[in-house]
């Protein structure tokens, strides 16, 4: 309800505006510009949901810093993974079934008779009118008549994990994961562990040995190379990679 209110809001505040001009064509522009701007709105948010719930179901989280995984990984193999674990066509055929209803949606419920109530109402009724339209929204936004709006840390309702993630969704995680990940734009690891330039001697620290013995190449000293056992030669032992 919070996040569709705060959708809303730009619709309020025009119509709230235009509540009080006559012009026929200014409400036609704004009617459909209205349109156009639920259409791409609500749209997206369905579109999210959807990808949150995907999300939950594989992670049994919602949505949060790991999604930027996607991009900062092998993006190609990750897209194919989700093309055999997903009906693709059905998703984004979802999607587009979800732009086009809101659509139709948006046409229907924007039919109702503003021009009408702009032209025959007093200026008082206009300023009441107005008045509760920016209210209902407001209050709808904060989600609470309290002194503080309803936040994440509201939905801790029980000690039960799972009713309290049922209690928030995507946008609110996605949300702090996008806060998160601003964060760590500027955070640099060696230079908050003290080996900012000098990066061989972090490995050699990890490794316990000699700054001498680490390469131009450090990464290559993490390489280990196993003895030949004649045991495994025989057995052949299998392999699993397990990769997160």
């Amino acid at each position: 309800m919070a996040v569709l209110a705060y959708l809303n809001v730009p619709v309020t505040l025009a119509f709230a505006v235009l509540l009080f001009f006559n012009k026929a064509n200014v409400y036609k522009r704004i009617i459909n510009y209205a349109v156009f701007y639920y259409t791409i709105a609500v749209s997206g948010l369905f579109i999210l949901l959807g990808i949150d719930f995907c999300y939950y179901s594989y992670f049994q989280n919602h949505l949060n810093i790991m999604i930027f995984g996607l991009f900062e990984d092998d993006t190609k193999a990750l897209i194919s993974t989700l093309a055999e674990d997903y009906n693709m066509f059905l998703v984004i055929g979802s999607f587009i079934l979800s732009y086009i209803l809101t659509f139709i949606t948006s046409k229907f419920v924007l039919k109702f008779k503003f021009k009408d109530v702009s032209e025959k109402k007093e200026t008082t009724l206009k300023l009441l009118i107005v008045i509760l339209m920016i209210t209902i929204n407001f209050v709808a936004a904060r989600g609470s008549l309290g002194i503080f709006p309803l936040g994440m840390d509201d939905a801790q309702v029980s000690l039960n994990t799972f009713l309290n993630k049922v209690a928030i969704n995507g946008v609110y995680t996605l949300q702090e994961a996008i806060e998160i990940k601003s964060k760590q734009k500027d955070f640099n690891y060696t230079d908050k562990t003290g080996y900012k330039g000098n990066i061989k001697q972090a490995f050699a620290d990890y490794l316990n040995i000699d700054i001498k013995q680490i390469s131009e190449r450090p990464e290559k000293s993490l390489i280990k190379y196993t003895n030949r056992n004649e045991k495994i030669e025989s057995l052949k032992p299998n392999v699993i990679f397990i990769m997160v």
